[in-house]
């Protein structure tokens, strides 16, 4: 079950599967005509949509980009500080990290046009963004060299 927290406008997924010994980082591609970082590999990210809360958001949104359900569901400590267009300010993009099952099949939607699996520790050379490339090597520390602490499962 999803719990409520304080929602945020933009959320963040790291997802990760266990495959073959390795721990895999899904990167989804951004298409041509996207007006924010075209044709970049990203993590997955969405909006809020009316009421809902941070946690809601980005489990709907896993669910909507790669048409997979995840296994497990945790929040992290991590929080992306992303400026908004077109004013002074920063948003703050707290960051989640979701364990899907090593059989279950990408189905992309219209929001992305590619997807490939990359092993963590190789995940820095993909990711578009420094703060991802940062976090990623704390996600690595915290929920793949040990088990994940069940305090922050969601």
């Amino acid at each position: 079950m999803v719990s409520s927290s304080p929602s945020a406008e933009l959320v963040a997924a790291y997802v990760l599967r266990k495959r073959k010994g390795a721990t895999q980082l899904l990167l989804l591609k951004r298409p041509p005509d996207c007006p924010y970082a075209p044709l970049t590999w990203q993590i997955v990210y969405g909006h809020r949509e009316d009421d809902e809360g941070s946690e809601a958001t980005i489990l709907r949104e896993i669910i909507e980009e790669t048409g997979i359900t995840p296994k497990a569901l945790y929040s992290t400590d991590e929080v992306f500080s992303i400026p908004r267009q077109h004013t002074d300010g920063n948003m703050r993009v707290p960051v989640y990290v979701a364990f899907v099952d090593n059989r279950d099949i990408v189905v992309l939607n219209d929001e992305h046009v590619a997807f490939k699996w990359i092993d963590v520790e190789n995940a820095g050379e993909d990711l578009y963004w420094p703060v991802q490339k940062k976090t990623m090597k704390n996600i690595l520390r915290e929920f793949c060299e040990k088990e994940p602490s069940q305090k922050n499962i969601i």
